[in-house]
């Protein structure tokens, strides 16, 4: 297992340096020292969080947050390169221990996290289908249609509306479709086929 980085008692500042860049300093160290699984611990922020990930604001002002592993990343290992993204080796977004995270292009960042869901049998392309509850008893239709029953008792269709109208086949209305509850039916008139 690899040697644990040293967190600096006190992160790097020129002499001199304005009160602002020590407050930034202090807010860089807003973290926990939390064992994910990686290698080495992770340094999980416990800041304010956006998308999952450290978010700090120099200028205590929203307009100016930036993320705290790029910040860290650059406080500690040196400046980022533009055009490339920080790859959180240890998978954890929240994570802003310089050492866990790697300057790469956003391909190849896209890349490791698919293959890291491939390995976990997280893929949705590998995800076996849900299952469901078993089927219920109850008949997949709950309803016949008027002139479903009026086939059914070989009646006409008036003959079925009046015996709606006089109570001897229970209906009811749905999305003002007139509609005869199925269990009902077959209770009063058995199989009419």
């Amino acid at each position: 297992m690899s040697k644990i980085p040293p967190m600096p008692p006190e992160l790097p500042l020129p002499d001199g340096s304005p009160p602002e860049a020590v407050e930034l300093v202090d807010m860089l160290r807003q973290f926990e020292i939390r064992d994910m699984g990686y290698t080495t611990p992770c340094w999980i922020w416990t800041g304010v969080l956006a998308g999952g990930y450290g978010v700090i604001s120099p200028t205590k002002t929203p307009d100016c947050a930036v993320h705290a592993h790029r910040l860290t990343y650059s406080t500690m290992i040196g400046p980022l390169i533009l055009g490339l993204v920080l790859d959180h080796l240890c998978e954890q977004k929240a994570c802003v221990n310089p050492y866990h995270l790697e300057q790469v292009t956003s391909a190849v960042n896209i890349q490791r996290y698919w293959e890291n869901r491939r390995k976990r049998g997280d893929s949705p392309l590998e995800r076996k289908p849900p299952t469901f509850a078993p089927k219920s008893p109850l008949p997949y239709r709950l309803f016949y249609k008027v002139d479903e029953v009026e086939r059914l008792l070989k009646a006409s269709k008036r003959t079925v509306y009046r015996r709606i109208e006089d109570g001897t086949i229970p209906s009811m209305r749905i999305r003002g479709c007139v509609r005869i509850p199925i269990t009902e039916f077959h209770r009063l008139f058995g199989d009419c086929e």
